[in-house]
């Protein structure tokens, strides 16, 4: 955890190779359930609204959705017909939902000590995505919008730290998938990271275009 404090307070960014090891069998665990979700019809793909965020005044919609499919974890909500969702997914991919919820967990205090208003261990978004070749991509996008006007007024967004972790085996640059980031402090300010297996990158998303 302290290097991973220190790379964030100096870089903005924190890249940790070989996060869960090759040992435990993590990292394939991992993979082979992400794969089971996927054939079994879990993931889908992106809706064009969520493609959209908001600048300042400006909106802008990306058109990088095609060939990239994504599933976003499902926390307790109470109703009947989203429980059986989520008992689901853990049966098919226990190890996938409580390593994300690990994650949460563990990063919330000390991270949270980097910040003014601390990191919440029970509030966070967990999503898997898989990008199928062909082009697939992310364009530039903003994490943290900065607020949204409401009927209460306005509200900040409350996103604060990105969390990206691969499960890419046999990875090879020349099939692309690079993460640049943007808005971190290196000489030229971005960094360029190859999404290979096992690897944690972690970094503001108040402060970091990716």
């Amino acid at each position: 955890m302290q290097p991973i404090l220190r790379q964030l307070d100096q870089y903005g960014y924190s890249q940790v190779d070989g996060f869960l090891g090759d040992a435990n069998g993590y990292p394939e665990q991992i993979r082979a359930e992400m794969k089971s979700l996927f054939d079994k019809g879990f993931f889908e793909e992106e809706p064009e609204s969520d493609a959209q965020f908001k600048v300042g005044p400006y909106r802008i919609t990306n058109q990088d959705r095609e060939h990239r499919f994504r599933y976003r974890i499902k926390g307790r909500s109470g109703e009947e017909r989203m429980e059986q969702l989520i008992q689901n997914q853990y049966e098919i991919a226990p190890t996938v939902v409580n390593f994300a919820r690990s994650l949460l967990v563990s990063f919330a205090r000390p991270l949270g000590e980097l910040t003014e208003s601390g990191l919440s261990n029970t509030k966070g978004i967990s999503e898997l995505f898989v990008l199928c070749g062909q082009g697939a991509r992310y364009d530039r996008r903003v994490s943290n919008v900065y607020g949204w006007q409401t009927e209460q007024g306005f509200v900040r967004d409350p996103r604060k730290l990105v969390a990206i972790y691969f499960s890419n085996p046999n990875y090879r640059e020349e099939l692309g998938g690079v993460l640049q980031l943007e808005g971190v402090i290196t000489p030229t300010g971005a960094v360029r990271i190859s999404p290979v297996a096992d690897r944690l990158v972690l970094f503001w998303a108040d402060k970091t275009v990716p």
